[in-house]
Order: C-alpha cells, then sequence, then structure tokens
C-alpha cells in the first residue's frame, strides 16, 4: 500500500489517522485485513510508536479498526455498530427519552416501505415473506412457551425475537435502495428497544388473550409485507403510518423512558382497544 506525504495542518497521529482511512474508503484495504504491525507503520510513516498508538485510538473511535492484543489491527466489517454507539451516547448525553427513536422510525419507515414497494425485485419481496415467516414462528412459539410455563420472559429467546424484527426491518431498508436511509434505519433498529406490555391487574393471562395477542402482532408483519407486495406505494405509505399508531398510554410511557431502556406500557383494555382500530384502519 501507498501512501502520501502529509498536507494538513493536523497532528501526526491524525494525518496517518486519515492516511489509512482513505485507504479503507477506497476499498485498498478491505474488512478483515490486517494493518501492518505498529514497528512496520513506524517506519513507513517515519514516526514513533507512540504517534502509531495514537492513530490507532483515533482508527478505533471511527469504528474502522479492531485491536486484537497480540494479533494486531484488523479493519472492521462495518462502521454501522460504532456509529450506532456514539449516536446513542449523544443522545444519552441530550436526556433524550424512547419517544424521540419511536417518532424518528414513524416518519421515516413509512416511506421507506413505499420505496421498498417500488423498487423491490420479485426476488428481494418473497425474501421478506421469509423474514416475516420466520419472525411470526419465533414469536408464536415464545408466547406460547411463556404462557404454558407461567414466565414473563426468556432473555435470550426475546433477544433473537430482536433480531429477527430488525432483520425484518433492514430488509425493507434494503429494498428501499437508499443507503444513507439503510444507515439511518439501522440506527433507529439498534437504539429502538422492545416494549415491556404489561398486565396491570396483574391478572393470569388466558389461552384466548394468548391467540388474540400471537394475531395481532404476527397479522402486523403479515400485512407489511401485503403491501410492500402491491406495488401501490403510496397505499403502503399512507396504511403502514396508520398501523404504526399507539395507544396514548403508550406515547407517555416512552415519553418518560430515558433512550436505551425497555418501556413498560400498561395495556388496559381501553389501550388494547385504541390498538386494535389502529392496526384495522
Amino acid at each position: 500500500m501507498q501512501f502520501q506525504p502529509f498536507q494538513k495542518k493536523q497532528t501526526l497521529a491524525e494525518q496517518i489517522a486519515e492516511q489509512i482511512k482513505e485507504s479503507i474508503l477506497t476499498g485498498e484495504i478491505k474488512a478483515g485485513e490486517a494493518l501492518p504491525t505498529e514497528p512496520e507503520l513506524a517506519q513507513q510513516f517515519q514516526v514513533s510508536r507512540s504517534v502509531i498508538r495514537d492513530a490507532a485510538r483515533i482508527l478505533l473511535a471511527w469504528g474502522l479498526v479492531d485491536i486484537q492484543h497480540g494479533k494486531g489491527m484488523f479493519i472492521t466489517e462495518s462502521g454501522i455498530s460504532a456509529f450506532c454507539e456514539a449516536v446513542l451516547i449523544a443522545l444519552r448525553r441530550q436526556k433524550a427519552s424512547v419517544w424521540d427513536v419511536e417518532e424518528t422510525e414513524r416518519i421515516i419507515y413509512p416511506q421507506v416501505c413505499a420505496m421498498a414497494c417500488q423498487m423491490g425485485s420479485a426476488e428481494e419481496k418473497l425474501k421478506l415473506q421469509e423474514k416475516a415467516d420466520q419472525y411470526n414462528k419465533n414469536f408464536s412459539d415464545l408466547n406460547w412457551k411463556l404462557y404454558q410455563e407461567k414466565r414473563e420472559e426468556y432473555p435470550e429467546e426475546q433477544r433473537h425475537m430482536d433480531e429477527l424484527a430488525n432483520n425484518f426491518k433492514n430488509h425493507i431498508y434494503q429494498m428501499a435502495g437508499n443507503k444513507l436511509l439503510y444507515l439511518l434505519g439501522s440506527t433507529v433498529q439498534h437504539l429502538r428497544k422492545a416494549r415491556n406490555w404489561h398486565n396491570p391487574d396483574h391478572s393470569t393471562p388466558t389461552k384466548e388473550n394468548i391467540e388474540q395477542f400471537i394475531q395481532f402482532e404476527t397479522s402486523f408483519m403479515q400485512k407489511t409485507v401485503d403491501l410492500i407486495k402491491s406495488n401501490d406505494p403510496e397505499k403502503a405509505a399512507s396504511i403502514i403510518k396508520k398501523m404504526m399508531g399507539l395507544p396514548k398510554v403508550a406515547y407517555q410511557a416512552m415519553k418518560d423512558t430515558p433512550i436505551g431502556q425497555m418501556p413498560k406500557i400498561p395495556m388496559t383494555p381501553q389501550a388494547y382497544q385504541e390498538f386494535l382500530e389502529k392496526r384495522n384502519s
């Protein structure tokens, strides 16, 4: 690899980090590849090893490298994770709430679905159906398991459900074909936590309650797929926007919950009825 002479009025570490960054972004250095060792880089740039270490810290902060002690520096597959963490830290410092994330998704997601409806290929739409089927089956299995074993949660299985939901939405963002929107969508999914819909009167759910809850969630996923497959972008955006409506108690719970935490929302009979009306509009 070839590096250019220093030109900008920056520290030596910043200049080195900038040159390596450009080599990564242009594809000269590919994801998964190892950078030269610290002594080799120090010799190439004709600087001390401490300067190389400072440059490595900058690259690490940018999410471009992963430093493996005893092995060296490796180019990361993607900077999305580091970017998402930086956004989360910035939002926490601004005392953002869960609602800030939810509101952002409500603005972006319906239009992205419309773009996916228009731009997505038949093969991509078939793949979306497969992802919806996988999510719906796992969602049904998990909720019956919780009901039968009288438990409120299975952390590992619920994390897996979050991954399946994120994979579904990320596929829609990919179908839309806009890389900036894909990055924004990935960030929103990273920031968005699952919602804890709880029964405020602490009564034990019945088999009928579980069936209704499963039907409620899985029908939302399937309806989204059907709208994207409809080849009617305006209809898709309009209906999905309405489907994303929430009962009033959910808005307040999200506004009261700091970003990064799971909102606890009381699912009263009135709230449930509000939800049904919005989903079926």
